[in-house]
Formats: structure tokens, sequence, C-alpha cells
């Protein structure tokens, strides 16, 4: 006879360890292999979700995964490494290639901004190679590699993934050398806590939904797509217009292309319903003056120019006005820092933030208002500064000024580095540091910005 230990809770509370469904439990041992599978909160609160109220979206979760799955399978087989990381896709972006994480990742594999460039993608300003199946899933494997070599262990190389090398390492500090994977995993972010748990569910998504009387949900079909050359500049909505077909899906079908535009240099390929080939041959794109001036504008230039702009326009008055922003999904501080050309630190201060955590929805102070006028012109002056350091003009080398920073019991190079703006690297090289790895206590040496 089966007993189950139920505990009443409130509606906005979450299920809690004593109440574990046993059944649930049973299961997840059963296909685990070598990365944990851990019944914890946030895995039982994600399971039910999937099992129950977002039947639906399960069901096309299912189909995409059937889809997806095997090919990534492949590539992981060839590298000898677990078959069930092939589900990580599915739980940090469902498969939608625009997905942003609340970490800051993005695409299929929501990989940092600087783990992609590391391991091979290309963004900029046109295209985002995160964005592609086949490249991402190689940069995500080679870099899950790289992973389990440094720690030994695929757990610890999940847990790495889903959040980064220094923050692993600092819960490591921070448990005294412990590396139990439930130890470590308890004691990281609630961020990443709910990942962990998303992929838990992932799996158990996919082996058990028949017990719940789940099918995979029939797509429309996808057409026969072939990759042609773009020799020209084009956007997306004009052509599907020629091609009579949905603009979404061409978008879908080319997403490494994130503002629906193609540039015209260099030569690149965009794919296309083989049947629409020939008509595609006669296709020229619209004179439209403002795009073409857009194009040819360095997106460094571009920032710099509309920062030149705003500085005008502070300028002009003796006041200047209170800013603000109203947080979305996918942001992090540094994002919202680097927009607004101001530190992580000053955000923090200016919002009374205690860590790096915000919430969607949110409001966040970017600057106070400020009525004296030698304030504004000192700001401008601050201003100026910054983006001509963003210019990287040649020949204007200064001097390097450096701040040193003793290391506190729970910090990580990634937390570091936030909170003075700058990159982990930067953290990295000028430190000699190893591994990522440091420890309390130890000074480290960091460029004054």
């Amino acid at each position: 006879m089966l007993v189950i230990v139920v505990t009443i809770l409130t509606t906005t509370q979450v299920f809690a360890w004593h109440d574990v469904d046993s059944v649930i439990y049973r299961r997840l041992k059963k296909v685990e292999k070598k990365i944990p599978l851990e019944p914890t909160v946030d895995a039982l609160q994600s399971i039910r979700e999937r099992m129950y109220q977002n039947r639906t979206e399960s069901q096309v979760l299912l189909t995409l995964s059937a889809f997806h799955t095997q090919r990534i399978e492949e590539e992981l087989r060839k590298k000898n490494m677990p078959e069930e990381l092939s589900h990580l896709p599915l739980s940090l972006s469902a498969y939608s290639p625009t997905e942003n994480s609340k970490i800051g990742g993005a695409g299929y594999w929501n990989l940092q901004y600087i783990t992609a460039i590391r391991y091979g993608l290309k963004i900029t300003y046109w295209i985002d190679e995160r964005m592609d199946l086949q490249k991402s899933t190689n940069a995500a494997i080679e870099y899950l590699e790289s992973l389990h070599q440094l720690y030994g262990d695929w757990g610890l190389a999940l847990l790495s993934f889903i959040s980064s090398p220094s923050e692993v390492n600092a819960a490591i500090s921070r448990n005294h050398g412990n590396t139990n994977f439930g130890i470590l995993l308890e004691s990281m972010h609630p961020v990443i806590q709910k990942m962990y748990g998303a992929y838990v569910s992932a799996i158990y998504l996919t082996n058990y939904y028949s017990e719940y009387e789940l099918t995979p949900k029939k797509l429309p079909p996808t057409p026969v797509l072939q990759p042609v050359e773009c020799n020209q500049f084009l956007k997306f909505e004009n052509l599907a217009t020629y091609l009579q077909i949905s603009t979404q899906d061409l978008q879908h079908w080319n997403s490494i292309f994130i503002r629906g535009i193609v540039p015209q240099s260099p030569t690149y390929q965009i794919k296309i319903p083989v049947e629409l080939i020939e008509k595609y041959k006669g296709y020229k794109e619209p004179a439209d003056s403002n795009i073409i001036q857009k194009q040819s504008v360095p997106v460094h230039i571009e920032k710099n120019i509309s920062n030149q702009e705003t500085k005008t326009e502070h300028t002009a008055t003796k006041t200047e006005k209170k800013v603000t922003y109203r947080v979305e999904k996918g942001d992090n501080l540094g994002q919202i820092a680097q927009k607004y050309r101001v530190s992580i630190e000053q955000l923090k201060r200016l919002n009374n933030l205690k860590s790096d955590v915000i919430y969607v929805g949110q409001t966040l102070i970017i600057h106070e208002g400020v009525t004296d006028k030698s304030q504004t012109e000192k700001n401008e002056k601050e201003t100026e500064s910054t983006i001509k350091e963003t210019e990287n003009k040649p020949n204007t080398a200064t001097k390097t000024e450096w701040i040193y920073y003793t290391v506190k019991s729970g910090d990580s190079v990634w937390r570091i580095a936030n909170k003075h703006g700058i990159s982990e690297s930067d953290i990295i090289q000028n430190n000699n540091i190893k591994n990522n790895l440091i420890y309390p206590g130890q000074r480290l040496k960091i460029k004054r910005k």
C-alpha cells in the first residue's frame, strides 16, 4: 500500500521534501545515470506543472524533443559524453532559439556571450550563432567537455554549465571544499536551483509522459528547406511578401539573423523552401535609404553617436531628469549597466540591492535627478570619457590604474567582475588565476574603471 505524506500548504508555497511523491522519486532514480536527478522542491514543482498544469505545452515539447534530441545524442556519443545532456535545450530554452535566460544567456543552449565567443560562435550587430542549433550544440558540447575535465564529475559540470565555474567554485568554497552535489546545489542561487529543477523535469517528461496520458502534439508540416546564397542586403519582411510566405516562418528558419535583416557583406546563406528557389533568384530588395544608411554605420560608432546626442540633450538644460528602467524578461544587471553606461555597483547602490538578483517588472533607478549644473557637467565629462574608451582609438594608451580587492567568503570571479564592471577574463589574466579558483583573504588586482 502506497503511503503519501501530505502537508497543508498555502497556494503561494511550493512542495517540500517531506511530501515527495515516492513514485516520482523511484522513477527518477530508475533513469538516473551519470548526472544526479534529485527530487528537489523546484524539480517537483516543475514536474507537476509539466504533467498537470501545462499539458498542451508539454505535448509540443515532446514533439520538438523527438525531432531534435536524436541529433544531439549522436554528437554526445561521438565524444563519449552522457546522452542525458541532450535534454538541456528543452529545459533551458524549450527549443526556442530566441529565448533569453534570467542570467543573460541566449539561444537553444542559453550560452553566455563570453562563452559563445570563446567556443567559436559569431555574435555581431546582425547575427547571433547561438540561435543556430547545430553550431550552438557543437559549442555547448565542447564547453561541457571542458567543464568535465575541470571537475572530473558530470553533475558539477552540469551545474557549471547552467551557472558558471565561478559560481560552483564559490559554492565549494562556502562549503569548505565539500563537492557533494546535493550540498552544493542547496547553497546556490535560487535561479540556478530552478534551472536545475527544470532539467530534472525535462528528463522526467520525456521518460514518463505516457504514464500521464500525454502524447506528442502534431505540429504543422515544415517544408523542405535549402540554403541559398544571399548576395544583397535584404529584409525578411520584404522577401516574405515577395515569396508569399509568413515573415515569422522565414525568421524562424533563419533565426541567427536577429534583426530580420541580412547584411550585404559578408555573403550569407539563408534557408528557404526548395520550391521557391527559382522565384527567389528574381528577387531585388526595394530601395530603403534609412536601412541602408543604418547598415553602413558600424555598431560601436552608432552607439557613440547615440550617446553624443544624449549628451547634447543634457547640455541644453540645467536640470537632468531622473532616469528609470523597467526590468524585462532575460535582463540582468550586467546588460542594463552596459546599456546605460553605468557600473553594476552604481545600480545596486541607487536601488538598495543586496545582490545581483532582479525581477521582471521591477523598476530600477539608472540616474538620480540632478539640478546642479556643475554635477551635470561632471556627468557629461564621464560619459565623454566612456565614449572615447569604447572607440578603442590607436595611440591613446594611458597609464593603467589599479585597485585591490580582498576576496570574501562566498565570492566568485563572476561576482567580483560584475561588482567592478569588468570581465572575468581581466581578473583571471591580471592575477594568474587557475581554473577560476579563488579563496577568502586573497588579494586581487583590478583595473580601475
